[in-house]
């Protein structure tokens, strides 16, 4: 790999992160201008980290039409089972989730969760494009294309 070809990648490299601190920052701003104004599923969701991420992945658990079951929530979240059962509990109780008896009890989120997934994908999105971190990705992955993958 040339010094031009590491110049270039490094400098990609380096707008994608700058835009993906600006996108975490404005996730932050976000938050804190909104808490007292969400609904009562973001304001669980944006209570702890776990909380999020478990409600992404319900999220993607019924976008892509497998409900997952508690060992495998467990495993993705890397908590212990009884962390995810009080969740999948609250959840289920205010009618966030779907649970199906199949096999095994799987879980999903029920429509109100998917269309606040949906809502934070279409905002992500659009900080991304807005903040260059699409175009410096575009970039990096271009340069990695024409010089080799060789970071």
């Amino acid at each position: 790999m040339t010094m031009q070809s590491k110049h270039i990648m490094a400098l990609a490299l380096k707008q994608y992160s700058l835009a993906v601190t600006k996108i975490l920052l404005l996730r932050h701003q976000r938050k804190k201008n909104t808490e007292k104004h969400e609904s009562k599923l973001a304001a669980w969701l944006g209570s702890t980290e776990l909380r999020n991420v478990f409600g992404s992945l319900m999220s993607e658990a019924e976008i892509v039409g497998q409900p997952y079951s508690v060992s495998y929530i467990c495993e993705q979240l890397i908590c212990g089972r009884q962390s995810a059962e009080n969740m999948i509990s609250e959840c289920l109780a205010e009618g966030w989730i779907i649970q199906v008896k199949q096999t095994y009890n799987g879980y999903y989120a029920g429509p109100e969760m998917s269309a606040r997934q949906r809502q934070f994908a279409e905002t992500h999105l659009k900080w991304a494009f807005e903040n260059g971190a699409v175009t410096a990705q575009r970039l990096y992955l271009a340069a990695q294309d024409m010089y080799g993958r060789h970071v």
